[in-house]
C-alpha cells in the first residue's frame, strides 16, 4: 500500500484497495495503521468529501527506500558467502529471460 501510494500520490482508498486485490475492510485497517506510524495521510476529495485520497509523508516516501537498502545489504552479505559458482547462477539465471525475449524479438514471425 504504502509504495503504491508513494508512486501514485493522490490514489484514492478504493482504488488502491482494488490495484491491490483487498478487501475493502483490509484497505481501511491498513491505512489506518500507516497513518497511525506517520508514513500516510488521508485528504478529503475536494470534488467528493467522502472520498478520501493518500498522501505519503516525508518518512513514508523514505521507508521503502530504507526497506530496500536493507534488503539489499542482507542479499549481498549471504551473497558474498556463496562460493563463485553459487554466486554466477543467480546472475545467470537473472539473464535468462532477457535473452530470451530478446531472441523472440529478433525471430519475431507474425502469422
Amino acid at each position: 500500500m504504502l509504495r503504491l501510494v508513494v508512486t501514485e500520490p493522490g490514489v484514492r482508498v478504493s482504488t488502491a484497495a482494488r490495484s491491490l486485490c483487498l478487501a475493502a475492510d483490509s484497505a481501511s485497517t491498513l491505512v489506518n495503521h500507516l497513518a497511525a506510524e506517520g508514513l500516510l495521510q488521508r485528504e478529503k476529495d475536494p470534488g467528493d468529501g467522502h472520498v478520501a485520497l493518500l498522501y505519503p509523508t516525508s518518512a513514508g516516501v523514505e521507508k521503502p527506500h530504507e526497506r530496500h537498502a536493507r534488503r539489499a545489504a542482507l542479499f549481498r552479505r549471504h551473497l558474498a558467502g556463496l562460493d563463485a559458482d553459487d554466486r554466477a547462477a543467480p546472475a545467470a539465471a537473472l539473464l535468462a529471460p532477457h535473452r530470451l525475449a530478446a531472441s523472440v524479438r529478433e525471430g519475431d514471425e507474425t502469422a
